[in-house]
């Protein structure tokens, strides 16, 4: 699409952030009161970091939020953009399965029969999956691309459920995804009073969604009093996934930006699946192997003697891992990926940069072993 002339007012963003900020504390408090009388609450299992019953679904208030603003956001202004119903649609079957798993598990294989289903209509209807580029090497196969596209989306979708283990992690996580995509917008210079559809539509996303995340943090950081649910951690797996590769797509980053951007979540879930294939292991199966779980744990044990009751070790536990995965993302991980947009030529390897270190660290860890 060309450029459309829209002057962007501060005052529309500021009502936008501050409005969804409100909504999304309204929304969650109610989803904590409803999941208490319908007990619909997160048990302990093998999987879980915490030791009581905690309401759980949380992330059905900023799924609501983000697709119903961008419904009347793509009719009241003009950023319609090409065929974004199909993104807030599928986007809304995910997160919809994830909300009735919550309530009734539902068996894997029909949440990765929607999540293929959505994936798939994404790819097809919404945006193409980016050229990937190794050095002089470039892969351009339109068949290879969509398939490989659909099973990227697929495992970000899930592989965020796998990480929203502990409290406040998977949700500073996407505030973080969110404000890279954010700065990408800046980093590329267009005039912000002249902006193409497609622009208007990824920034007002991320504006929405980001302060919605900042609403549902406030019940979310440790010591949790609510969590995400698979609602929760399934649409922001597949819906920051596909405006990643929509962005990809329109060449405002490359795709070894988008990975770098992933990278700590994208590294240590997928160290951890292969180190349980190769050992032989129902890789499937709820367990607390990853490599944030195993520093959880081992960080829980270390403090166990200072706290009298061991969720309060498990509290601070937690914060602490939140602050270092953040710190990990800012001092290394948000560098890196700005190099990756300068130098495109050399994306591949700027991004096995990155993904070394926190390779090492989950073997270091022993993540995937039970």
């Amino acid at each position: 699409m060309g450029n459309i002339s829209y002057k962007m007012h501060y005052q529309h963003f500021l009502i936008l952030i501050t409005v969804t900020f409100f909504l999304s504390i309204l929304f969650t408090k109610f989803t904590i009161f409803f999941a208490e009388r319908r007990n619909i609450k997160s048990i302990a299992n093998q999987r879980s970091s915490h030791f009581i019953p905690v309401a759980n679904g949380g992330g059905l208030g900023f799924l609501i939020i983000t697709l119903i603003s961008l419904i009347i956001l793509t009719n009241t202004i003009d950023m319609s953009t090409k065929n974004s119903n199909y993104l807030i649609f599928t986007s809304m079957v995910i997160g919809l399965v994830g909300f009735a798993d919550d309530i009734n598990d539902i068996p894997a294989l029909q949440r990765f029969i929607v999540q293929l289903l959505a994936s798939v209509i994404v790819i097809i209807f919404f945006t193409q999956f980016p050229n990937i580029n190794f050095l002089d090497f470039s892969i351009q196969n339109k068949p290879f691309l969509f398939v490989f596209g659909i099973v990227f989306l697929v495992w970000l979708t899930n592989l965020y459920n796998f990480m929203d283990g502990i409290d406040g992690l998977a949700t500073l996580e996407g505030i973080f995804i969110l404000l890279c995509y954010l700065f990408i917008i800046f980093y590329n210079g267009n005039n912000m009073l002249l902006i193409t559809h497609e622009k208007l539509f990824f920034f007002n996303s991320i504006l929405i969604l980001i302060s919605a995340l900042f609403g549902f943090l406030v019940f979310n950081f440790p010591n949790s009093s609510i969590f995400m649910g698979d609602v929760g951690s399934s649409f922001l797996g597949f819906f920051l996934g596909s405006i990643g590769i929509y962005a990809a797509s329109n060449d405002w980053i490359n795709f070894w930006t988008l990975a770098i951007i992933w990278s700590i979540f994208l590294v240590d879930a997928t160290v951890t699946l292969l180190v349980r294939i190769l050992r032989g292991e129902v890789w499937y199966d709820a367990h607390r192997s990853h490599a944030y779980q195993k520093i959880t744990q081992s960080y829980v044990k270390k403090i166990s003697e200072k706290y009298n009751e061991e969720s309060h070790s498990r509290t601070k536990a937690h914060r602490s891992v939140c602050l270092l995965y953040s710190l990990v993302n800012l001092a290394w991980v948000f560098p890196l990926s700005i190099l990756s947009m300068n130098y495109p030529s050399i994306g591949f390897l700027i991004a096995f940069l990155c993904f070394m270190p926190i390779v090492i660290v989950c073997f270091y860890v022993e993540a995937g072993k039970s």
